[in-house]
Order: structure tokens, then C-alpha cells, then sequence
């Protein structure tokens, strides 16, 4: 709707089930980032939402946000 994007969607079955939203950041995620990503899981109705930065971890508007490296050697999307 406002010309947002996120990085990549995952899907089973054509059916969106987590988006990923990939940023360059140590210590702060840009407003509009986040913002795209929870846009996106309202609109597609996922439950899923995560962050991947630098190195800043913790929750950001009901996105997941983790370093990535950790989400890399974690067992979920």
C-alpha cells in the first residue's frame, strides 16, 4: 500500500508463513524498516516476523529481531 517492501517471504504451499526483513544495523533499526515488515505481517496475515541484523537483538513492533548469526545456527525461520 505505501510502496514498503520486505526481503523475502517464506511460503508452504503458496501460502505465506514468515517474512524476513534483512538490515544493516549494530544498536538501532530504522522506523521505516520495522514498519514494513509489521505492515506486511498484518496484511498477509503471518505470524512469523523477523529482523536479521548486525548485531542488535530484541522485539520491535511484534517482529523478532536477532543478530545473523544467531538466527543461522538456530532451527527455526
Amino acid at each position: 500500500k505505501r510502496k514498503r517492501e520486505v526481503d523475502f517471504v517464506i511460503a508452504k504451499n503458496f501460502s505465506p508463513i514468515a517474512l524476513i526483513q534483512v538490515i544493516y544495523a549494530s544498536d538501532k533499526v530504522e522506523e521505516r524498516e520495522a514498519e514494513a515488515i509489521i505492515e506486511a505481517k498484518s496484511e498477509l496475515k503471518v505470524e512469523d516476523a523477523v529482523i536479521l541484523t548486525w548485531d542488535y537483538e530484541g522485539e520491535i513492533k511484534g517482529a523478532k529481531a536477532l543478530p545473523l548469526w544467531k538466527w543461522l545456527l538456530s532451527d527455526t525461520v
